[in-house]
């Protein structure tokens, strides 16, 4: 059976140019979680990668389940994977994405992994859902997390108890209906609520 390396050498193609010019990032990974490669839009959108640990473009609610995807890959238990995580740009702001990601071989051994991330931006403003009213306090908390105050930082700034900015946080998350203060955020991007994140 022909291999797609021999049937690109009898056309005389080289699917580098191709690959750099892709318009979803594009990225290998070596066997030590080094980025050695990123095509075009992986650089516009993360900025100088090459050389640097992948698991500092992984927000933290999504390391483990964006490395348990790789390890799988590397130990080729699976040589494909996906994973739905959150991912941070050159700027710190958080993202929902998909990462597919292939096993590289060298004569039979796992070298890297070979992945594409879809980026889930919705295409247009988001509408606000009509059930969705935040309280005063629920909205100055987003404010706040979308800032990265941690929660004593919040409670000292609006002035109340710890554990009652756990509790509107935790009023907040039911809301939004997500299980994650990064997630909330996000969340809140996408429904126009609060402004870029700069958690990480």
């Amino acid at each position: 059976m022909t291999t797609l390396k021999q049937r690109l050498e009898a056309l005389g193609v080289d699917v580098y140019p191709a690959i750099e010019q892709l318009s979803v990032p594009v990225f290998v990974l070596d066997a030590n979680e080094t980025l050695v490669y990123a095509n075009a839009a992986a650089r516009e959108r993360f900025g100088d990668v090459l050389g640097r640990r992948f698991g500092k473009y992984i927000a933290p609610d999504s390391l483990a389940r964006a490395r348990d995807a790789y390890a799988r890959n590397i130990l080729a238990t699976e040589t494909a994977t996906k994973a739905d995580v959150h991912l941070v740009d050159r700027d710190g702001n958080a993202f929902p994405a998909e990462i597919s990601a292939v096993s590289l071989e060298n004569e039979g051994r796992v070298v890297g992994v070979f992945g594409l991330v879809d980026i889930r931006e919705p295409d247009g403003p988001v509408q606000l859902p009509a059930n969705l009213r935040l309280t005063p306090r629920q909205a100055e908390v987003l404010r706040l997390l979308s800032a990265g105050y941690t929660t004593a930082q919040m409670a000292a700034q609006m002035g109340i108890s710890v554990q009652t900015v756990r509790n509107h946080v935790r009023d907040l998350l039911r809301q939004l209906r997500v299980h994650s203060r990064l997630e909330a955020v996000v969340r809140a991007q996408e429904l126009q609520l609060a402004p870029p994140s700069h958690l990480i």
